[in-house]
């Protein structure tokens, strides 16, 4: 190639070729861009007559307006769980005083029937409360209701819920259990066996009690009798 009055001009036949795919290409670039330019100055035509300040200060204010939004939400949501949780936790505070006032008034009635009861037999509330107790609840009407050992309710003979007072008068008979849990119900005679005290009673030594026979035994702390070490 060669330069004629500030031209490229080709000399053979593959100059010429490699010169027009140069022109070609450059061509298609030129048109490329052209055309990129064109769409750039349609878009600015849109924005004729828009001040670029005021421009500016709108889409600043619409950013802060959104933002305002999502953080409002965002405290709403907030507030409501907050709301929430404090509703829950009064809930659990009043269900807890519930259950604490129930087991309260079960228990006041419980004992007080119980202390009625054994104040009917002569018994020492003391002594007996523990049993009475762990063998008692009230059913779902509210009533006191004897249990045995796996929390069913006990039925006496007619089909009925055992009752304390029921369950007092069977402690009373196991003498040899509970019979100083009662008072005595009478005072020696001539034929008592073991020595008198100052009361008046029988009385015997815990081993000459037990080589007696159960009958006898009942017989003996029904009768009045004491016993002693």
């Amino acid at each position: 190639m060669k330069i004629v009055d500030g031209k490229v001009v080709a000399e053979t036949e593959e100059e010429k070729t490699a010169l027009g795919a140069t022109l070609e290409a450059d061509t298609t670039g030129l048109k490329s861009k052209n055309a990129e330019l064109i769409g750039k100055l349609k878009e600015l035509k849109k924005l004729e007559g828009i001040d670029a300040d005021e421009y500016r200060t709108l889409k600043e204010q619409a950013a802060a307006t959104e933002a305002e939004k999502l953080k409002a939400a965002g405290n709403w949501e907030a507030r409501e769980k907050q709301l929430l949780d404090a509703h829950k936790k009064e809930i659990d505070t009043l269900s807890g005083k519930l259950s604490t006032l129930g087991k309260s008034l079960e228990e006041n009635v419980l004992i007080a029937t119980a202390s009625q009861a054994i104040a009917a037999e002569k018994g020492s509330a003391k002594l007996l409360m523990p049993h009475v107790r762990s063998q008692t609840r009230l059913d779902d009407n509210g009533r006191p209701v004897v249990v045995d050992e796996a929390g069913n309710v006990r039925i006496d003979a007619a089909g009925k819920p055992f009752t304390i007072s029921a369950l007092i008068a069977e402690m009373k008979a196991d003498v040899v259990t509970f019979g100083r849990a009662f008072e005595p119900s009478g005072s020696s005679g001539s034929g008592s066996q073991g020595s008198t005290g100052s009361g008046g009673g029988k009385t015997i030594n815990i081993a000459d009690f037990n080589n007696l026979k159960p009958t006898a035994r009942a017989a003996y702390m029904a009768s009045g009798g004491t016993l002693q070490e």
